[in-house]
């Protein structure tokens, strides 16, 4: 019985801190839009989040799209949390087109499709795949992609 009180006990501590990363997250996502010229949409900078991944008490990474009228580009960055602020660490800018990206213990796995030599600017086709690996001072990058 003393197991369950507990349990319940240390359960809204869990939900609290989720709260706060899941608060801070969107602050970051919302600090993305910037309106340079009101009513006039093609001007706005957007920001887009695809996911977030929380590494510890300090550090998330968010994957998030950049968007600006005819250019959109998908960024992870790295925030450190200290007392319910962020501080952006570090961020990485994908170019072309991400297939996907997951994560497992402290690395992020990024698989997209950038430019081969020929392409058109339309279509991105070499695939590249690049392992990072999440640290207090940012990304730090496994492999030169393949």
């Amino acid at each position: 019985m003393k197991y369950i009180i507990l349990i319940t006990l240390l359960f809204p501590l869990f939900s609290v801190s989720g709260e706060l990363e899941s608060n801070i997250v969107n602050e970051f996502i919302n600090n993305q839009s910037v309106d340079h010229i009101p009513d006039m949409f093609s001007d706005n900078e957007l920001g887009e989040l695809n996911s977030y991944f929380i590494y510890s008490d300090t550090l998330i990474a968010i994957h998030w799209t950049f968007k600006v009228a005819n250019y959109w580009q998908e960024r992870i960055s790295i925030l450190e949390i200290n007392d319910s602020k962020y501080t952006e660490i570090d961020v990485l800018e994908i170019h072309g087109t991400t297939t996907s990206v997951e994560t497992s213990g402290h690395q992020i796995t990024v698989i997209n499709k950038t430019y081969a030599e020929n392409d058109p600017r339309c279509c991105p086709s070499l695939l590249v795949e690049n392992i990072y690996k999440v640290t207090a001072n940012g990304l730090e990058k496994y492999n030169n992609g393949n």
